[in-house]
Formats: C-alpha cells, structure tokens, sequence
C-alpha cells in the first residue's frame, strides 16, 4: 500500500468587478488509486465575480452526494471527498464553476486498481484411507498475487509437527504428511491461504478404516431356563463393526446382545444344548467369529403371571394357564387359596400337551356372584415350579340410581341429582337422563349423556309452563341400569310469546261488531292459556288509551286445543264508526304481545234478518223452494236482493244464484205484511241430496244464513211429483205445517196429561174400595178346594174378558161356562193371602 502526498496552496489574485469564472487545473490528468482509499478532488476558484456555483460530473452525469462521496462548496473551493474507493468509482471527473458572466470546467481522470485475492485448489471432502497407509494433502494456490502464508488445522486446531505428522512449506506450495495411520488420525483437515488480496480455505474428513477386533469375545453358558440371563458379543473398529447372532435354526438377529430368555423357547425343540454364532464385521478384513454352547434345564414356569378377567353373571369363563418346561408337568388348581376338585359339577379342569409344555383350562358355568375370587394355578416339574394368578370379577348392570330428586325449576331449564348406584363391580362410565313431556303422546323421549364423574345436571332448552318428567339410567361396560323412579316437575310459566292467529273482524250492526280468532300456536304459549285481552278504541283517537275486555279461556289442564275458535261481540257501540281493534293472550306469568290492528266500521244501519227456507216440490231434477222472513220486521223493506246457494252432496263445492227481484205468491193479507218468495233449481242430477240455503242483503250487507234445507230429488223409478205439501204452503202461514205443528202436538200433550190424571184418581178410589173389601171377607169363615188361579194363567188359559164388579175392581170372568149373576152366593173359603186376590195390577 502507498500514500498519495499531494499540496494544495493559495494565491492571492485581485478579482476583476465583474468577469467570468476561472478555475485552476488539477494536477495531473489521471490519478492511480488503490481499493479502499480516501482520496480528495480540490476544484480552486481563480477569478470570476461572486456568485460562483459549482457542480461536479463524472463521465458527463452529475455526481450526487452518496454514502462514500461528499462535496463541500466554499466562496471560492469546491471539493469532492472519495472514501473506500472501489473499481467501480474510476471514470472522468470534471468541476463546473458558473455564475451571471460565463462558466469555465476543469477535468481529470482517476483508475482505481485492485489485488488479486488467493484460490486453493479443490479438495475432496471426505478421504478413507486403511489403518497403517500414508495420507498426502497438499495445498496449492492456482490464483492470486504472493506472497502467501499457510495454516493447517485438524478439527478446528492447528496441527503441529513431530514425528508422525510433517508439514512442508515454500512460496507457492505446503504439503502435510501422515506415516503409518491409525484410527486417531480421523478427521476433519483443513488448509487455509492468506494475501493482500484475500483468503481461501480448503477441507476434507479423513476416515481410517480400522478392521474388527474382539472387545468381549462370547463364552459358553450352563444354566437353567426360567432365568433372566443373556449374553453378549463385543468389537471395535472403524467403522463399526456389525454384530450379528445365528441362531440353531439359521435365524439372523443383529444385535450386541443375545437375549437367550426370548429365543430358547422357539429353539429348543427337545433339545438341552443350542449353539449361536456370533459374526463381527465391518468389511475390513477378515470377519470375527465365535461359537458358544447354551446348555440347560428347563423348569416349569409361567411367561404371564397375573391376568384380571371379568366376566357377566349367567354366562361362561374359560381361563386358561399355559405352563412352559420340561415334561411331566403337574398342574393344580385353586381358588382363594382353596384346592379345587376335578370332579366338581359347577367347575370342569382339562389340560392339554403342547411342544412347550402344557395348557390347562379351568371352566365355570354358569359364572355365579360367589365365583368372584383370585384364582391360581401351580405348575410343578422335577426342576422348579411356579404360579400364575387370575382375579376373576362377576360383573353385572349397575343398580338403577337413587335418591333422584329436582332440585330447582325455572320456566327453560331444571337441576336434578342423584346418588351414585351400586355398579355391579364395573366402572359407571356414564349416566342417561331421559325425560319427556307428560301432556305429549306419544312420549317424545329427550336423552342426555352425563360424565360419570357427576352425580348432578342442568336440564336446558325445556319449554316454559308444561309438564315433565324424568328418569337417570346408569351404565358400564356390561349394559344398563333399569330406570329410576319416574321423577315429574313442572317448568315456570312464561308470558305467551306469539298473538292469537286467524283474527277475523266483522260489523253485525249499527253497534255490534263480531270478532273470532283462534289461540297463538301451542308452542308459544308458555303456560296454559288463562284468557285473552281485548281491547278497541275509536280509530281517530289514537291519544286514548285502548278499552281492554277479558274472556276467559276455554282450556284446561286436560282440555287444551289449540284449533278451537273464540267469539266475541263488542257490543254498545257508536253508530257508523271505526274502531281499532287488538287481541292478545294471558297466563299465569302475564300477557303476552299484542296482535297487530285490525279495522272494523259499525254498520249505519241493522242488517236484514234471516230467512226461513222451506222446500215445496221435487221432481227428477229440480226442486222448489219458498222462503220468508222469520219476523216482521220493519228492515224488510230495505232488502236489496236474495242470493241462494246449494251444494250436491259429495261436493265441495257451493254454487251461488244472486236475485235482484223474485216472484212471490198471490196477495193476501198474510203475504202483505210478510211477502214469500219462490225459485225452482232445475238441471239437477235425479236420486241426490242437495243442501240449500239463503241469505238476504240490504245496503249494509249481508244476513246470517237461512236454515239448511236438505233434501233430494225423485229417481228415476218414481218418476211423480212429490205436491202432497203444496195445498199448505199455498196457505196462510197459521195453516202451514211449520205453525200447526207445534199446536198440535201441544195439544196432544195435554190430552195425555188429563188422562192420566184421570186414570191414577179412578186407581186411586179402587184400591181405597179393595181394601175395605179384603177386612170384610177376612172374618167369614168359607172352603176352599183349589188355589185361585193367577190373572196371567188365567188370561193365557181361558182368553175371557175382564169383568167389573159393583165396587168397581176387575175381576176376569169364571172358569164355569155359567154367567154370573146377583143371585150367587158369596165365597166362604179361607182366603191364603190377603195381598194377592188374582195378583193383577192395582
């Protein structure tokens, strides 16, 4: 590196009052700079009137301030500062000074040069080199300026020299140098090069390989099978050495060590000496290998010592117990320390033989409560023995929980809890609440999953003001409890949250106006239905509160049907006016939202009133019909017209015939004060029922219907004219069916009552005479020969008349063909009885 020494001096020059700028040359027309120097360019002011600006370029493009270049502007210098020049800064400089007379610009040119930067030559990254050979690294740089300086390094530290390591230097190259390798000598070189320019590093792992060598060479065993023994086969080298066991029946098993417990059960095949091999080998030279002999004795044992089994009560368990060793083995069975016998009904013992030893099977059937117990079996041969032991649980559907009780209701959700049951020796895994609506039917059965951690719930979502009831069902892994006792409660009520539906208004007179509506939909009621609130207003005066009138519901806690229509007439009112009207539904807990406002307007005058319908004649395809007004109301005269509808039987269907003017009857003074009115239906099907009906209609509507009229018309086999009624309904209405009628029957009625009265008075004189009749006869004394015979017998036998006697009881004639007369004499017999003389009826 060098420094460039340049002077900068001042001179004073007089400046001319006004002129031109003039700038002083740089010196020299290059400038060589080295890489991250700091250089400054002096651009000096000669003479030129004030004000002068400076601008610097480089390469014709005007240079900015950056972050390794600064210009500083004086009254009369201008310098640019260059700081960690690099290559890329060399190009053409150039100063520019100007003001109001003219301009003037100097240049020069700067190069600057950069060291070539040292590179190695590549390596391989990774070397395996044989344990004893000789390793050879060299590094060379093949770029860059020396002089060089050259470090090596094994794992991140600098090797030194001795006599199995050499390190060779010179200008330009250094050689290292490893005699004889051993399995020390692994690992990671590196080379690494320094110059003005820069530095590079090289690296490469060194791996030498090292052939296997026993660390714990395997030895012949003797010992007794059911011991936790094993044995092990150890080299080393590099790389490592794989160790792999051969069993006797040719099996591989890569591993260090040989479990012998695992393998002799599957090797020994009657056999008491096994021989494995043991293979070392890493693929340098020749593998290791040594044989060993396994000799033993195998007493009985058990590889699983304890099991837990369950089992349900009425079903049947098997358990088993396999014993391993050498044959003969004795197994014997017992329960809770108890020896069991073989020839026992309610247990069966079967062993069977197997290439290991033997397997006994001990069954229950059917598994009872008191087979609960720990059972064990023992097995014994003449080189050891050993035990295994069974828990044996009867488990059974826990017991339905207790104690089930509501603790708090509110109107949507309730609290219950309940004691934990007797699980029948398996866990409770969960509870079930079932709990249903008791007014539904069928039952919609709702269930609940509960934690069986939890003896309490919060039932939710339920609905407000019903009736409910529920149950806890507890279950484990064998099934389900039987249900609770049935637990009932009732949620709180709510307000109603819906307004009645089908609201209907409609004026009925000049005061009267008739409102129907149907309950809001049973699932919002929240309770049961206790009345309903309406309430009406005169619609122009909406400042005034509405007048609230309150009906009673017809529902009861057994009654409750939501599709029932409600009636009820807002009676006293003012004449053609019109009223808002709204309706809304009340429980115990309040009212609920109102309906929205209906309009009805009072009539400005009464309606007509109904019509009385009668028909007249039918024939095969029409009928006739006559109607009047029940009464003789002054409204008649408002009639406008008549509309008649009928329906055939079958049909849905009702047709309508309107009537502007009707013909009525022959005058008369009936029909002067009460005009009737006839029409024939004609164009009917023969041999079919028709309903019939009319409504009259003023200028203020409609009248309630007529009377129904059903009736229908001839067949086709009796094919006449029904006029036997005609000749009465061409009569005055006093000689018409309808109004004598009634006359008649009443008159009838009142025959009968003086009849009977008549008729219980004669009764009452004749059992007052027979009573005087039986004293008298009573005290004589006269024969009898033959029972009197009964009035019934006698009326069946004889089929005589009835006689009346003078005072005046009846009596049936004789059995003698003789007529009676005043001159027989009275019978003298004794008389059985005084109660029953024929036993007629008094």
């Amino acid at each position: 590196m060098f420094f460039l020494k340049f002077f900068t001096f001042f001179s004073i020059i007089s400046i001319a009052i006004s002129g031109p700028p003039k700038l002083m040359s740089f010196n020299g027309d290059l400038h060589e700079l080295i890489e991250n120097m700091t250089y400054p360019l002096t651009c000096v002011l000669i003479s030129g009137s004030k004000p002068i600006f400076f601008d610097w370029y480089r390469n014709g493009e005007k240079v900015m301030e950056r972050l390794n270049l600064k210009i500083d502007n004086q009254d009369r210098i201008s310098q640019l500062s260059l700081s960690n020049v690099q290559t890329s800064d060399s190009g053409k400089y150039e100063c520019h000074a100007k003001n109001q007379y003219g301009q003037d610009s100097i240049a020069t040119n700067i190069l600057v040069k950069g060291l070539n930067p040292v590179v190695l030559n590549t390596w391989s990254s990774f070397q395996t080199q044989v344990q004893g050979s000789r390793l050879f690294l060299n590094c060379l740089p093949i770029l860059g300026d020396s002089p060089f300086s050259f470090n090596w390094m094994k794992n991140g530290r600098e090797i030194p020299e001795n006599d199995h390591v050499q390190i060779r230097k010179d200008n330009l190259l250094s050689i290292l140098l490893i005699e004889n390798l051993i399995s020390d000598d692994s690992g990671n070189y590196t080379c690494s090069v320094h110059n003005q320019g820069g530095f590079d590093s090289q690296s490469s792992y060194l791996s030498v390989q090292v052939p296997p060598s026993w660390i714990k060479e395997p030895k012949d065993v003797n010992l007794r099978m059911g011991e936790e023994y094993s044995v092990e086969c150890l080299a080393d080298g590099l790389p490592k050495p794989k160790i792999n066991w051969i069993t006797p029946s040719g099996k591989t098993i890569e591993n260090e060590i040989l479990d012998l417990s695992k393998l002799i059960k599957n090797e020994k095949n009657g056999r008491q000496t096994l021989t494995f091999e043991c293979v070392a080998d890493n693929g340098i030279g020749e593998a290791l290998r040594k044989s060993i002999t396994i000799s033993y004795n195998v007493p009985a044992r058990f590889d699983e010592k304890y099991s837990s089994l369950q089992a349900k009560k009425g079903d049947i368990i098997v358990m088993k117990c396999n014993a391993t060793g050498d044959r003969p083995i004795t197994i014997r069975w017992t329960k809770d320390g108890i020896k069991l016998d073989r020839l026992s009904h309610h247990y069966e013992m079967t062993d069977f033989s197997t290439s290991q030893g033997v397997i006994s099977e001990l069954s229950i059937r059917p598994v009872q409560k008191s087979d609960g117990a720990i059972y064990k079996c023992d097995a014994e041969n003449e080189h050891g023995r050993d035990d295994r032991t069974i828990k044996l649980s009867v488990v059974e559907e826990p017991s339905s929980p207790v104690n089930v009780k509501i603790n708090e209701v509110w109107s949507r959700s309730a609290s219950v809890s309940w004691r934990h049951p007797q699980n029948g020796n398996s866990p409770v895994i969960r509870y079930l609440i079932h709990y249903w609506r008791r007014q539904s039917a069928p039952h919609r059965l709702h269930e609940v999953n509960v934690s069986s951690s939890q003896t309490s719930y919060l039932i939710k979502n339920l609905n407000p003001g019903l009736s409910y009831e529920l149950s806890v069902i507890a279950e484990n892994e064998v099934g389900r409890s039987q249900p609770s006792e049935t637990v009932p409660f009732f949620t709180g009520e709510e307000e109603p949250s819906a307004p009645p539906n089908d609201i209907n208004v409609e004026p009925k007179g000049p005061t009267t106006i008739r409102i129907t509506w149907r309950a809001p939909p049973k699932e919002f009621w929240n309770g049961l239905i206790k009345g309903y609130y309406v309430g009406f207003r005169k619609a122009d005066d909406t400042n005034t509160a509405y007048t609230l009138k309150s009906i009673d519901s017809k529902y009861t806690e057994a009654n409750q049907i939501e599709s029932e229509v409600y009636e009820y007439f807002l009676r006293d009112l003012s004449r053609g006016t019109e009223y808002e009207i709204v309706i809304k539904a009340y429980n115990m807990a309040g009212s609920g939202p109102q309906s929205h406002v209906l309009l009805a307007r009072t009539l400005d005058g009464d309606l007509p009133p109904a019509q009385h319908l009668i028909a007249t004649e039918t024939t095969t395809n029409s009928i006739s019909l006559r109607w009047h007004q029940r009464d003789n109301r002054n409204s008649i005269t408002s009639i406008i017209s008549y509309t008649l509808q009928y329906q055939k039987e079958g049909e849905p269907k009702w047709h309508e015939i309107p009537f502007s003017s009707l013909a009525t009857s022959a005058p008369s003074i009936e029909q002067s004060s009460m005009p009737i009115y006839t029409h024939t239906l004609v164009n009917l099907e023969s041999g079919t029922n028709y309903r019939i009906f009319v409504t009259a209609v003023n200028r203020f509507g409609f009248s309630d219907p007529s009377n129904i009229v059903n009736t229908k018309t001839i067949g086709e086999r009796l094919n006449f004219q029904g006029k036997l009624m005609n000749h009465y309904y061409e009569s005055p209405y006093y000689m018409q069916p309808e109004f004598t009628i009634p006359i008649l029957t009443a008159f009838v009625i009142v025959v009968i009552i003086m009849v009977i009265a008549y008729v219980c008075v004669r009764r009452a004189k004749h059992r007052a005479a027979a009573s005087s009749l039986i004293l008298e006869s009573a005290s004589k004394q006269f024969t009898g020969y033959n029972t009197a015979p009964r009035y019934a017998d006698f009326d069946k036998v004889s089929g005589k008349p009835l006689i009346m006697t003078e005072q005046g009881n009846i009596f049936p004639t004789a059995y003698a063909t003789m007529p009676l007369d005043e001159n027989m004499q009275p019978w003298t017999g004794e008389m059985k009885k005084d109660s029953h003389i024929y036993d007629h009826p008094q």
